[in-house]
């Protein structure tokens, strides 16, 4: 099968047009010899087709051939307590202030993109360990991602060493079992999380999705350009409780988007929180 630049950059655009994700057409040259075994398996003749056939299932609501396609997009590269000032600021700072806050004794959570699981099983074990007591609280912990294949290895919970690098070992003798080389999640973790494949622009479709308080989004909007950063955060803010919290990536900012939140520091790390319109241009 031959790949014409004008097809390169259709399946660019259509990636982008479902994922948000916007692919360098140098890198959509290196993925040419694994798009086409893709394609040929769903029984496309050409890269237009095999476009066609995508635009087909974001209009019908399908994921098949998505679901072959975005592993070989989205990077997938995580660990266990990875950014670990923003994760004590989390644990010390901000459920406290959740806590202390809310009439209700419910808490919801959102990890999004979640990837293989490694950001939300990070998030239930440092509330296990938190100085506030959230017992008799009704906890929500969220992982949602686009990929399937990495949602299936997040709810098998199995995971090598490496996944452990930035691991206290008393974490990870106390909230997992090892199995020759792997380590699964234990029952103190097991269940406390759960995981959802899904595109997050469509997010306001789902029943339930709504009233979060701390929603994480660590390292995605940086493949966005602009108008689909705002668009996502936008999404995050309908989704989310007055005073809520986001976390992004320590190289991502919010700044240039004119949206309602308002930039905060404490702790050496930087978080948002949502707020009306009138208070968005402030900072804490």
């Amino acid at each position: 099968m031959e790949i014409s630049r004008g097809e390169l950059l259709q399946l660019r655009d259509v990636i982008q047009g479902y994922s948000g994700i916007r692919l360098e057409e140098s890198k959509l040259e290196f993925l040419k010899d694994r798009l086409i075994p893709v394609a040929r398996a769903h029984g496309a003749a050409s890269m237009s087709a095999f476009s066609q056939m995508l635009l087909r299932e974001m209009a019908f609501g399908t994921i098949k051939a998505w679901n072959d396609l975005l592993p070989l997009v989205t990077i997938n590269e995580t660990y266990f307590f990875r950014e670990m000032n923003q994760l004590e600021l989390f644990k010390n700072e901000l459920l406290p202030a959740i806590a202390k806050q809310k009439t209700s004794r419910t808490l919801r959570i959102l990890s999004a993109p979640c990837s293989s699981g490694e950001e939300p099983y990070t998030i239930a074990m440092l509330m296990d360990e938190a100085a506030v007591s959230l017992a008799g609280w009704q906890v929500e912990i969220w992982g949602v991602d686009i990929d399937g294949p990495v949602i299936q290895k997040a709810q098998a919970g199995l995971y090598p060493r490496s996944a452990f690098r930035a691991t206290d070992g008393k974490y990870l003798s106390k909230y997992f079992v090892q199995e020759g080389d792997l380590y699964r999640v234990g029952p103190k973790l097991a269940g406390r999380v759960k995981f959802k494949q899904g595109n997050l622009f469509e997010m306001a479709k789902w029943p339930g999705f709504t009233g979060f308080d701390v929603i994480f989004c660590r390292n995605m909007l940086i493949y966005f350009d602009k108008p689909t950063q705002k668009r996502m955060v936008e999404i995050f803010h309908r989704a989310m409780l007055p005073g809520g919290y986001l976390l992004i990536g320590h190289s991502e900012s919010l700044l240039s988007l004119e949206v309602d939140f308002m930039l905060k520091s404490k702790s050496q790390a930087i978080y948002y929180e949502a707020v009306a319109a009138s208070k968005a241009l402030g900072h804490g």
